[in-house]
């Protein structure tokens, strides 16, 4: 069935007034009839009339700003990344070659925001919205 969304509530589409525990709304529909309902943006007008949308999903939690090296890890071994990791590591001039390797097999955590994190991010040519997937679903791994 198709769906037209209406407008953020305006002084044209809809009049907001509140009675005593409850916000109610009054928004017109495409034949001008009236009908109550809640939040008029999350009102659809069909051909059969209006429906209400369901809530929208929650928005995702923050992404952590340090985590365990082993989820990191895991998480670029599951999309196949390690061995281009190694390899962008290895490529690094001395001594920061030997600080960042050692950094990334043998230290604890792996901080988002530090410089190796994010050359070795910039070298691999992943844009952001990839990065932050990575590193939630390294957040997200169970053991």
């Amino acid at each position: 069935m198709p769906y037209l969304i209406l407008p953020a509530p305006s002084a044209r589409t809809a009049t907001h007034r509140r009675d005593s525990d409850a916000a109610l709304v009054r928004v017109l529909d495409l034949t001008g009839r009236t009908v109550q309902g809640g939040d008029p943006s999350r009102i659809v007008a069909t051909l059969d009339g209006l429906t209400a949308l369901p809530p929208p999903p929650p928005p995702p939690a923050p992404l952590p700003a340090v985590l365990p090296a082993w989820r990191v890890h895991a998480a670029a071994a599951i999309a196949g990344l390690t061995s281009t990791i190694n390899t962008i590591l290895g490529s690094l001039p001395e001594p920061q070659r030997t600080v960042a390797t050692l950094a990334w097999t043998q230290g604890n955590e792996i901080e988002r925001a530090s410089a190796t994190y994010q050359a070795v991010v910039s070298a691999l040519a992943i844009d952001a919205d990839t990065e932050a997937a990575l590193w939630r679903q390294a957040a997200e791994l169970s053991v």
